[in-house]
């Protein structure tokens, strides 16, 4: 079928979006780097790593979020022994920012541990397979990076080539740089918040992440759509009670419990799921170069065989 590599390179893209924003990707973190940090830090501890001294200036337009919150983010993330501040020595008016040495070492550990799970799907495939799997995700994510000009684009991949060291098979080491660029590319990206605000949709990604999984999985309380994002039980309701607005979700009480309430995706929701499925899937097609009937076919084998090597997307799609 014509979307087939399409369709499975969402899946790989998706499934690593919903997870960077899940309770599950936090622990994680928490349980590799012994830092216990919520998923906005995290997001900026990960955007120095493997760089020097930014600017916040600079933070604040790569993560999309204003100078104000970015500098309380930084203040919160010294207090914690997380960054260190100090003067931009060609302009005293500017603040670098870098990881301490123990923060850089936990995200090295952290980097090697995610990938490791990467890497593990490929056990057991031939160098020549390995190669062309590397090839396709270079082009994958160089769409990605041309569809989206304005998201970070991290060197993560080059701390990951230089901690990897120096006896990988040059096909692993290609397909290893494609998935860590890729991977820590839409783990930083709010690429739903720009297919979101194409559609002219006021929705943003949380509440979007939210009503997507109602669709998927069905009718869940206040709180446990809370547990799923991993955000306090107020602004998961605040989140709810925009859908439910737009008339994309409905409240009833619990049958068990009248005291609690049960949120359903209505038809218009699963309606606008859908639509917003259609448009990434034709918006993502669009920005694939020309390819060849063979070609296309052989990354779609490729890309599935590697897709269904990783069972945490089954959880977090």
């Amino acid at each position: 079928m014509v979307h087939e590599l399409e369709r499975t390179a969402l899946a790989w893209i998706n499934g690593i979006a919903v997870l960077a924003n899940s309770p599950l990707h936090t622990d994680q973190f928490a349980t590799a780097t012994g830092m216990a940090l919520g998923q906005a830090d995290i997001r900026m501890v990960e955007f120095l790593s493997g760089q020097g001294p930014v600017p916040i200036s600079r933070i604040a337009d790569a993560l999309a979020i204003d100078l104000a919150q970015a500098s309380r983010q930084v203040a919160r993330l010294v207090t914690g022994g997380r960054v260190l501040r100090s003067p931009d020595p060609d302009d005293g008016r500017r603040t670098l920012v870098t990881l301490t040495p123990a923060t850089a070492a936990g995200l090295d550990a952290w980097l090697m541990l995610w990938s490791s799970v990467h890497r593990d799907a490929l056990s057991g495939w031939v160098a020549e397979d390995v190669a062309e799997l590397a090839e396709c995700l270079t082009l994958l994510v160089s769409c990605l990076h041309r569809a989206l000009p304005d998201q970070p684009v991290l060197s993560i991949d080059d701390r990951w080539d230089a901690l990897v060291g120096r006896d990988l098979p040059p096909a692993e080491r290609a397909a290893g740089r494609a998935i860590v660029a890729g991977v820590t590319w839409i783990g930083q990206s709010q690429g739903f918040d720009d297919l979101l605000a194409y559609l002219g949709s006021p929705i943003r990604q949380p509440a979007f992440l939210a009503l997507r999984s109602l669709v998927a999985h069905g009718p869940m309380t206040v709180s446990e759509v809370a547990r799923e994002q991993g955000v306090d039980r107020s602004l998961a309701s605040r989140r709810l009670t925009f859908l439910a607005e737009w008339q994309y979700v409905t409240h009833t009480p619990a049958p068990d419990d009248r005291r609690r309430r049960v949120v359903a995706p209505t038809d218009a929701g699963a309606e606008f799921v859908r639509l917003v499925a259609d448009t990434q899937l034709q918006l993502f097609h669009s920005t694939l170069p020309g390819l060849t009937a063979a070609r296309r076919r052989r990354w779609t084998v490729l890309m599935q065989r590697y897709v269904a090597a990783l069972d945490f997307l089954d959880r977090s799609r």
